[in-house]
C-alpha cells in the first residue's frame, strides 16, 4: 500500500480515529478500525525516480483513477518498473478494481518474483480479498525482505491488530512511523491505537498539517476538534466501574434488543445495542433536549440506499448505563434523516473492558469485568491476545473497524466472512456470492432498512443453504441476498454476508474483544 490505497481507505483513517474515541478508554486499544476501508498506505520511494511524481501525487491527492492511466501509461514505456506496477495495484484498488489490481500483481510476480514490493502487493490484494492469513505471511515476507518497507509493517500491524494482537500491531505501526514519519496513513494508524491521549492528538496534528487528499482533510476537521477538546483526558473513561453485572435487554422494534442509557444526565431512553455498530450514536432531538453542544459536523453512513447523512460530533461529559458511569464520551449525533428515531445506538464494544454474554431468553446482558491493563506513567499497556484453557469452545474472529467478522462457509463450498450483527434483522449474503452456488429470484415481500435508509433489491435463494461457522450448523430456506460490495468497499475487505438477530437469539452469544473470541452455543 503506497502513496495512497483507495479514497475510501484515505478516510478511513479518520474513521480509524472515530471508532477509537467513540469507544471506552478501556476498550480503546482493544477497538479495530471501520467503516471506510483501510488507511492509505506510505509511499514506497524506488528507482521510479521523478518519472512517477505525478502518479505520486495523484494518489496523495485522492485522483485515483488519474493515477492508475498514469501508471499504465509509464508501464507502456518501462514495463519493467517496479515500483509503477506496484502503484498501479494500489490505484486499482482504490478505484475498486480488485481483478484488475489482483491482474497487477500476479505480472509482478510473474517478473520479479523475489521482489520485495512483489510480495507487498500480492498481500495487499489478498487483504481485500479477505484472505487474511495468506496476506500475513506475505507482508512478513515483505518485510524480510526489506525491513525498511514502511507500507509492510503498516499492512501486517493492521492484521495483528485485526487478531487481538495489539501490542504486536503497536510495535509494527510504530516501526512504520520510524521508516515513515511524514505520511498520513502511518500518522493515523498510530494514533488510533496509542493509548497516550498526548500523543494521538500530536499525530492528528501532524497529520492535519500534511494531508494533500481533500477528503480526508474534511474527516480531519471532523476528529481533530474532537480530540482538541478532550485534551489530555481519556475518552470515556469508566469511573463507577462494577463488579459482573446483569442488564435488562428488552426487545426493540425491528426484532432487535436495546439498554436503557441516560446521556449527559438526562432521562433514560432505549439504545438499539449493535454488535455491528462502533461507540456512541444520539438522535438530534435527544442531544438538543441533553444541552450537548457540537463540537464539529461530518458525514454518517449505514446500510441504506440515502447515501451520506449528516451528523455532528459533541462529547458528552456523562454517560450510565445502569451502575456503569464513563465521563468524556464522544458522541456521534444524527440528523433528521436517519431511522434511529428518539433514541441511540450503542456498538456493543463499548462495553469492551468486560466479556459480553447475550441471554436472549432471560432478556439481560451479562457483563464480566476483565482484568484491567496495567499502566505505566498513567497510560495503559497495551496486550497481545492471550488464549487459554477457560477459553474452551470458544473461535477466533477478526475486529476489523469495529465488526466482528466470523469466518463462515456456505453449503461446505465457499469461506467467507460473514458479520456478527445483533442489529441486523436476518441473516444475509452477498448477491454475487450467492449467485455462484444457488438460485437466486428478486423478493418484493420485505423491506429491509438500515441507518442510511431502505434498501432497493433484495434477493432470495430457491434452495436450501448450509451456513457453517464458529463449530455451529445452520440450514436456510429462503435465505436473503443483497449487495454488499459496498460495505466490502468501505471495509477494504470481501464480505460474504451477516450473521443477523433471528439466527443470534436462539443462539446464547459471548464476545470477549479484548482477545478478538467469541462463542456461539444453542440456548
Amino acid at each position: 500500500m503506497t502513496g495512497g490505497v483507495q479514497a475510501a481507505r484515505r478516510s478511513s483513517a479518520v474513521a480509524l480515529l472515530s471508532v477509537l474515541l467513540l469507544a471506552p478508554s478501556g476498550a480503546a486499544d482493544e477497538t479495530a478500525e471501520r467503516e471506510s476501508g483501510e488507511p492509505a498506505a506510505p509511499t514506497v520511494k524506488a528507482a521510479g525516480g521523478d518519472a512517477l511524481a505525478p502518479a505520486r501525487g495523484a494518489l496523495r491527492q485522492g485522483r485515483d483513477a488519474e493515477a492508475a492511466r498514469l501508471l499504465q501509461e509509464r508501464l507502456a514505456a518501462a514495463p519493467a518498473d517496479r515500483e509503477a506496477r506496484h502503484l498501479l495495484v494500489q490505484a486499482l484498488l482504490s478505484v475498486d478494481d480488485v481483478a484488475g489490481a489482483a491482474a497487477a500483481a500476479e505480472v509482478a510476480r510473474e517478473e520479479a518474483p523475489d521482489h520485495p514490493l512483489t510480495f507487498l502487493g500480492l498481500a495487499d490484494v489478498m487483504t481485500r480479498r479477505g484472505q487474511l492469513a495468506g496476506a500475513e505471511r506475505f507482508y512478513r515476507e515483505a518485510t524480510r525482505r526489506d525491513a525498511a518497507l514502511a507500507p509492510g509493517h503498516l499492512g501486517l500491524g493492521r492484521l495483528l491488530r485485526s487478531q487481538g494482537q495489539r501490542r504486536s500491531a503497536l510495535a509494527a505501526y510504530r516501526k512504520a512511523y520510524e521508516l515513515a514519519p511524514s505520511d498520513t496513513a502511518v500518522l493515523l494508524s498510530l494514533a488510533s491505537l496509542t493509548p497516550d491521549p498526548d500523543e494521538r492528538l500530536g499525530l492528528t496534528r501532524k497529520a492535519r498539517e500534511i494531508v494533500e487528499d481533500p477528503a480526508l482533510r474534511l474527516r480531519l476537521d471532523e476528529v481533530l476538534p474532537v480530540l482538541e477538546a478532550l485534551g489530555e483526558r481519556e475518552p470515556c473513561r469508566l469511573v463507577a466501574p462494577a463488579d459482573s453485572i446483569a442488564l435488562p435487554l428488552p426487545e426493540l422494534d425491528f426484532h432487535q434488543r436495546s439498554l436503557e442509557g441516560a446521556v449527559a444526565g438526562g432521562r433514560d431512553v432505549p439504545f438499539l445495542l449493535d454488535t455491528g455498530a462502533s461507540g456512541l450514536l444520539f438522535d438530534h432531538k435527544l442531544a438538543a433536549k441533553a444541552g450537548i453542544v457540537e463540537v464539529s459536523s461530518g458525514d454518517l453512513r449505514g446500510v441504506g440506499d440515502w447515501g451520506a447523512l449528516r451528523g455532528a460530533s459533541a462529547i458528552a461529559p456523562l454517560v450510565s448505563f445502569g451502575p456503569l458511569r464513563y465521563e468524556d464520551c464522544p458522541i456521534r449525533i444524527a440528523d433528521t434523516r436517519s431511522r434511529i428515531g428518539e433514541r441511540g445506538v450503542v456498538g456493543a464494544d463499548f462495553f469492551s473492558d468486560f466479556v459480553l454474554r447475550f441471554d436472549f431468553g432471560a432478556d439481560r446482558l451479562h457483563l464480566e469485568p476483565l482484568l484491567p491493563l496495567p499502566r505505566t506513567d498513567g497510560v495503559p499497556e497495551l496486550a497481545d491476545r492471550k488464549i487459554g484453557p477457560q477459553h474452551a469452545g470458544w473461535t477466533p474472529v477478526r475486529l476489523w473497524y469495529g465488526d466482528i467478522l466470523v469466518e463462515t462457509r456456505i453449503d461446505g463450498e465457499r469461506s467467507a466472512w460473514f458479520v456478527l450483527d445483533t442489529g441486523g434483522q436476518f441473516n444475509l449474503v452477498d448477491t454475487s456470492l450467492a449467485s455462484e452456488l444457488v438460485q437466486l429470484k428478486r423478493y418484493n415481500k420485505l423491506s429491509l432498512r438500515g441507518f442510511s435508509g431502505q434498501v432497493q433489491e433484495v434477493f432470495q435463494a430457491q434452495q436450501r443453504v448450509t451456513l457453517s461457522f464458529a463449530g455451529l450448523e445452520q440450514g436456510n430456506d429462503g435465505l436473503l441476498a443483497m449487495d454488499l460490495s459496498p460495505l466490502s468497499s468501505g471495509l477494504g475487505l470481501e464480505i460474504g454476508g451477516i450473521l443477523g438477530y433471528e439466527l443470534l437469539r436462539h443462539l446464547d452469544v459471548a464476545i470477549d474483544y479484548r482477545n478478538a473470541l467469541v462463542r456461539l452455543r444453542p440456548r
